[in-house]
């Protein structure tokens, strides 16, 4: 055999080996991918290589993904620049279908958040809350504006699932005082359980239906269960087909909310407009307004209703009402009321079709201060 053949025959074989190093090596690493201790590995190092970068902590204790399928986050942790906690999930699990890159389309068919913790939190003395470090980070270099960036690709919303989920929104300026009325500076919700799904994202407004939603705020208000086609804007809160049951009241119907801002709910008396349908079997607690208006604290009492009520609540209007107060008062008809929660300073206008009370009924309606009430004395 000639030099050439022996040189060619070597480099044949090479190129063989070559290739089938390559294949051998590339099935290895693709059923590695696949394994969860590549992937756990894989996570940690870029967890490392993020909590250095952002000088805060980053950990992913365990990672398990099945390729374009599903992927399941557990022990995820990220702390702010004080060392406390921005987001902690015990497990956080995707499943995604329909993924395509050439038409730029992706499904997410379920999202599970799993015993997640969230801490919104603006620090005394400082002007940007605790997660501005992450979103500088992961900003676009350049300085063209977000709203011009066109975002090519389809995404469909499935489910979203929240288990024993735990949110807290605090201006730490603000007092961290604990009490028993909603403080929208310092808002604590724990026992987060429901689940979202039919989405829809119109611009600054969320459309979604609610199923089961269940909650506990600080101040002490519970959801027990919500279900209600929900609109979500910063300008309306619409529930259509509403079963809301708290710990004291139960609501049926429809129920709108409107208000200029966020804020106007510190002062939802005089600032949030409430549009509500209210079905047979609706029944409120005085207890669970006074969340939202600490003039009524003390005032449990407990009014049946159905009809249409729209206005403030500082200039509350119902028609076609029928209402039920303890075991002999009822009226039905329309009214009015100005000057809530004031009662001493109210003015009430009805055209009662009916009217009908009794003493003992009358004896056992309190009369503000509702810390320390006192009641009407009959002859």
């Amino acid at each position: 055999m000639s030099a050439f053949g022996k040189i060619t025959r070597i480099l044949w074989k090479t190129v063989l080996f070559s290739l089938l190093f390559i294949v051998v090596f590339l099935n290895v690493l693709y059923l590695a991918v696949q394994t969860e201790s590549f992937q756990t590995w894989a996570a940690h190092k870029l967890t490392a290589y993020l909590s250095q970068e952002l000088d805060a902590k980053v950990e992913i204790d365990r990672v398990k993904i099945s390729l374009i399928r599903n992927v399941t986050l557990q022990g995820v942790f990220i702390s702010d620049k004080h060392h406390d906690t921005l987001v902690y999930g015990k497990s956080i699990t995707v499943d995604v279908s329909r993924f395509n890159y050439n038409e730029k389309r992706l499904n997410l068919d379920e999202v599970e958040l799993n015993e997640v913790k969230v801490k919104l939190l603006k620090y005394q003395n400082e002007d940007d809350w605790n997660f501005q470090y992450l979103a500088d980070y992961f900003a676009p270099k350049n300085k063209v504006r977000k709203d011009t960036i066109p975002f090519p690709w389809k995404i469909t919303y499935g489910d979203l699932k929240l288990s024993d989920v735990d949110f807290t929104y605090h201006l730490m300026r603000d007092t961290n005082t604990v009490v028993n009325n909603m403080n929208y500076n310092n808002i604590h919700v724990t026992g987060v359980f429901g689940k979202f799904n039919d989405f829809d994202f119109k611009g600054d407004t969320i459309h979604a239906q609610v199923t089961n939603f269940s909650a506990r705020e600080q101040s002490g208000i519970e959801i027990k269960k919500l279900t209600a086609k929900v609109k979500l804007s910063p300008v309306e809160l619409k529930c259509d087909q509403i079963y809301l049951q708290t710990a004291n009241s139960l609501i049926r119907g429809n129920l709108v909310f409107k208000y200029d801002q966020w804020i106007d709910y510190q002062d939802f008396i005089n600032k949030v407009y409430i549009n509500a349908t209210l079905t047979d079997s609706s029944f409120v607690n005085f207890k669970d307004i006074a969340y939202f208006a600490e003039e009524l604290n003390g005032f449990k009492e407990t009014i049946y209703l159905k009809g249409k009520v729209k206005g403030f609540v500082n200039e509350l209007s119902g028609t076609d009402m029928n209402l039920r107060y303890r075991d002999h008062t009822q009226f039905i008809g329309d009214l009015s009321i100005i000057g809530l929660p004031d009662i001493d300073s109210s003015f009430i206008h009805f055209d009662a079709e009916r009217l009908s009370t009794s003493k003992s009924d009358l004896e056992k309606f309190p009369l503000p201060p509702f810390n320390k009430p006192t009641f009407l004395k009959l002859p």
